[in-house]
């Protein structure tokens, strides 16, 4: 059963910048956020070199307002000095509305089962400051806290930060696939909230008992891997080593 989603504008947690020492906050946004969120957007579009564009799909006003009429959907904001800072776009799937937003992913359980987050945008001038784990890690516990089994994402491959965070968050990679309005390859991230706590607990390395380890840019042998029923569990930043594990 779905429980109750919080209240919209809630503030999730009161923190400090790493790299500032300002004091940021997390906060749910709702529709009357949508300036702020359409503001982000765009200026992060703009700060992006050309080859990084594919990294983000921009939404449309209208996809925001929409977004908020359905379920439990909401988004996670940061904010620094009343100024919104980074966002994400969390996704609760229903019987009315069971979409996913996963270009190339069979669904794992039922869509009132899953929660999905998406379009996570930090300004530039605030990178470095751990925005993105701050979010993906509120994502987690609020999917727990109305009652979802399982999260899901989708990354580019070309993003290792990314997909970094979240396997540093529990989620496992468990698929490859294509975006068909770009061709971006992307990793479909997934793990049931019930694994990530156990491998909070337990450590990600004794949660598996088969693991083999390859380079973070050689897609072949992780498809190769992937299709022998291996998932990406862990990213080493400074040897730039992907662990499979089964």
């Amino acid at each position: 059963m779905t429980k109750t989603s919080k209240n919209n504008n809630e503030i999730l947690n009161i923190g400090t910048l790493c790299k500032s020492g300002q004091s940021y906050t997390v906060k749910l946004l709702d529709a009357n956020c949508l300036d702020e969120i359409m503001a982000l957007q765009q200026k992060i579009i703009d700060s992006l070199p050309d080859d990084q564009k594919s990294f983000i799909l921009p939404k449309s006003q209208e996809f925001f307002e929409n977004h908020f009429k359905r379920g439990a959907n909401t988004m996670i904001g940061i904010y620094c000095g009343g100024e919104l800072i980074a966002q994400s776009i969390v996704l609760n799937p229903n019987a009315a509305h069971p979409e996913t937003g996963m270009v190339d992913m069979e669904l794992v359980d039922t869509p009132e089962t899953l929660s999905i987050i998406e379009g996570v945008l930090v300004d530039p001038a605030y990178r470095g400051n751990r925005l993105m784990e701050e979010m993906v890690g509120h994502w987690i516990d609020f999917a727990e806290q109305i009652g979802r089994k399982h999260v899901i994402a989708e990354i580019a491959i070309d993003n290792p930060y990314s997909w970094g965070v979240f396997l540093d968050k529990g989620l496992a990679l468990h698929s490859t696939g294509t975006d068909p309005d770009d061709g971006t390859e992307l990793y479909n991230a997934h793990e049931s909230i019930a694994n990530i706590r156990s491998k909070q607990l337990s450590g990600v390395f004794n949660h598996y008992a088969e693991k083999k380890h390859c380079d973070a840019h050689d897609i072949d042998t992780q498809k190769e891997l992937l299709n022998q029923g291996f998932k990406g569990v862990a990213y080493d930043r400074k040897s730039k080593k992907l662990t499979m594990a089964k």
